[in-house]
C-alpha cells in the first residue's frame, strides 16, 4: 500500500511540474506573438532605411579607399 502511495505520489508531482512548465511555456508564446504583432511599421521602415543608407555610405566610403594608393597620393 505504502509502495503504491509513493508511486501516485511521483506521478502526481511529475504532472504538476509538466503542468507548470506549460503554462510557463504558453505565457513566453503568448509574449512573443504580442511582441511580433505589434510593431510599429514606421518606426521599423525608417529604421531600415537608415540603416540601409549607413551601409551603403560605408561601402561608397571603402571602395574609395581602397582606391588610393601612396602613389596617389603623392601625385596629387
Amino acid at each position: 500500500m505504502l509502495a503504491a502511495q509513493t508511486v501516485v505520489g511521483g506521478r502526481e508531482q511529475e504532472v504538476q511540474s509538466q503542468q507548470s512548465a506549460l503554462a510557463t511555456s504558453q505565457s513566453q508564446n503568448a509574449s512573443d506573438i504580442a511582441n511580433l504583432t505589434s510593431i510599429d511599421l514606421v518606426s521599423s521602415i525608417s529604421f531600415y532605411e537608415l540603416t540601409q543608407n549607413s551601409l551603403q555610405a560605408a561601402q561608397m566610403a571603402f571602395s574609395q579607399i581602397q582606391k588610393m594608393s601612396l602613389f596617389n597620393y603623392l601625385g596629387s
